[in-house]
């Protein structure tokens, strides 16, 4: 089947795309490993059906299934890589986006701690 060519039938992508920008990127849970998928091809649809437009503030994301959940699509935003060096000689550390992931993985944990917690399933 044949993603639709028409931007109105994406307005529930257009709603996760756009909790990710406000939020800086996230985590998108679905009911299965298929849907998540069939989801992550409908949000690049949608991106391709927009950019024929010019610029959209989804250019940026990076959405890939989570590894240990294909349930769960991971949203992250492109983030330069790199030092920038301006005409002065001073140096600007530009963020790689390597603490996003790890500030994402730390919420996930804390959310595993705090289910467990709730379930009375702690050794303390």
């Amino acid at each position: 089947m044949s993603l639709s060519s028409n931007v109105g039938m994406y307005a529930d992508v257009k709603l996760v795309l756009d909790a990710a920008v406000a939020k800086n990127g996230g985590e998108y849970k679905l009911a299965s490993a298929a849907a998540a998928t069939k989801w992550r091809q409908r949000a690049y649809q949608l991106r391709k059906l927009m950019a024929k437009e010019g610029e959209t503030p989804y250019d940026r994301l990076i959405l890939t299934i989570h590894p240990d959940d294909p349930t769960i699509i991971c949203i992250l935003v492109r983030r330069p890589e790199g030092e920038f060096v301006g005409v002065d000689g001073e140096a600007v550390l530009l963020d790689t986006g390597h603490e996003q992931k790890a500030e994402m993985n730390l919420r996930r944990q804390s959310a595993a701690l705090m289910e467990d917690i709730l379930k009375g399933k702690t050794d303390g």
